[in-house]
Order: C-alpha cells, then sequence, then structure tokens
C-alpha cells in the first residue's frame, strides 16, 4: 500500500483498494483471508501489478539503455571469407564454385551478433511475467538477472525460483504460453522489398527467433470452456454465441472470462 500510496492520492480509493485485497477467497466453499498479495484472477490484480511495477519497468529499461552500447555490429569472419572466397573463384573462371560458395555465404550471418562492440538488451513485461533478452555474452545475461532480482528485493518482492533462469535461444523460453526460440524453419519467401528513400532494395531475410504457439491445444482449451466450437462443414473452429453474459453487466463478463 506504501507504494501504491505514492501513486495513488485518493484515501477513498486506497481504502477500497485496501478492502478489495483484504477480503479474502473462498477455497472449497471455506472462507479464507488474504495475508499476502491478491488472490489469482481478480479484475484488480493486472491494474495494481501495473502500478507497483512501474518503478521496476523505469528500472530496468534504464539498465537495458546504458548495457545496449556500439553502433552497427561488425562483419561476421565467416561470412567474410566466405565472401572472399567466392570472388577468387570468380576471378579464377570457376564460375560454379562462386556460386557454391556465395550460397554458403548467404545461409551465414552477414553481421557478428555476439560482438562485445554491439550488445542489446531489451526487456518486456506482461502483468508479472518478464522477459530479458540479451544479445551477448553470458555475463551480461548474468548482471541483467542480478539487477532484476536486486530490484524486486527492494519492492519486498522476489522471483519465483523454478521459473528464473538463463536460457540460450538454442533450446528456446516459453513466455506467456508461446515458445520464443531460434529460428529453424523455412520462410515461404526468404526475401522481403526493403524501401530506401524513394529505392526499393529486395534483401535476404534471416531471422534469428522465432515464435511458436500452440495454436491447437489452445483451440481445443477453448473448445472445452464451450468458447469456440469445431465446424465440421468447413473444417474450422468458430466462436460461439455465449448469450448467458447479454445481461451482465462488465465487472460479471470480465469475472467470468477471468475464472476460464
Amino acid at each position: 500500500m506504501r507504494v501504491l500510496a505514492g501513486q495513488i492520492k485518493c484515501t477513498k480509493t486506497l481504502a477500497l483498494i485496501r478492502s478489495l485485497i483484504s477480503v479474502g477467497v473462498k477455497i472449497k466453499g471455506i472462507h479464507v483471508h488474504s495475508k499476502v498479495g491478491i488472490p489469482q484472477g481478480r479484475t484488480l490484480r493486472p491494474l495494481l501489478c501495473n502500478i507497483f511495477l512501474h518503478r521496476l519497468d523505469v528500472h530496468i529499461e534504464e539498465f537495458c539503455k546504458e548495457q545496449t552500447v556500439g553502433g552497427k555490429r561488425p562483419v561476421a569472419k565467416a561470412y567474410s571469407l566466405a565472401i572472399q572466397r567466392s570472388r577468387a573463384a570468380y576471378k579464377k573462371g570457376n564460375i560454379k564454385l562462386s556460386t557454391l560458395l556465395r550460397k554458403e555465404a548467404q545461409s551465414i550471418h552477414s553481421k557478428d551478433i555476439m560482438s562485445p562492440k554491439a550488445n542489446r538488451v531489451f526487456y518486456v513485461r506482461y502483468a508479472d511475467d518478464i522477459f530479458i533478452g540479451v544479445v551477448g555474452p553470458i555475463r551480461l545475461a548474468r548482471k541483467a538477472l542480478g539487477t532484476l532480482q536486486s530490484y524486486l528485493e527492494s519492492l519486498g518482492l522476489s522471483s519465483k525460483e523454478r521459473k528464473t533462469n538463463i536460457v540460450h535461444r538454442r533450446k528456446g523460453v516459453i513466455f506467456l504460453g508461446a515458445k520464443i526460440s531460434r529460428f529453424s524453419g523455412n520462410l515461404a519467401s526468404p526475401f522481403t522489398n526493403k524501401k530506401i528513400n524513394d529505392s526499393t532494395f529486395r534483401t535476404r531475410v534471416h531471422p534469428e527467433l522465432g515464435i511458436g504457439i500452440r495454436i491447437l491445444y489452445l483451440l481445443k482449451k477453448l473448445e472445452a470452456k464451450k468458447i469456440v466450437k469445431f465446424d465440421h462443414k468447413y473444417g474450422r473452429f468458430k466462436s460461439t454465441a455465449l448469450r448467458g453474459l447479454i445481461n451482465k453487466d462488465h465487472v460479471e463478463i470480465v469475472g467470468y472470462f477471468n475464472r476460464l
């Protein structure tokens, strides 16, 4: 409440929030008073979470700005070597070898993304789920995690140990139900048109990350909750009409979806 009082000046609003926090919950028909935190599913939870963690956002975003250094990344040595070998083969008249070497170069990232001269740090928070992306050495990732945990402690909070770790992009990480990992699939078109001033250039795309979402799994869960249903005629899912919510007010509708 001390942190909230710094952001909310209305005493009546603070009193209402205090009563909503302490009202408790029912577990198997037994009323239990809340001693710490806000029960999962309460409509007030994401709002208070954003207010409470705003200072964390400011602190970590400032850390990201300080640790993001360097301009353009240097050219990767493997890419540079492949291009040089391709050009040398072309000069010798070996067009076939030159073409193969150029294709090899196109499969390599042209920039050295792990260069210490060009570190990148990104911060994303959704409610109480936090993701920090680091392009750089492992020590920078450890420093980012240490900064996050120490500031959470200053707010009287702590991160869940089983959900807090440093993961390489090859292994991937689950964030908000989606798996973020190194892109290993094939693009429908590996090229994109990039417009610079009045000219358009055809550029090859080398995505570093992919986001995998279990669409069918999510649709099955929604089907079990009767939010969607499978249309056998067209072979696809479609939303269902929740007519029972028509006469309910906004709070009841939000509460219904929060309990799903």
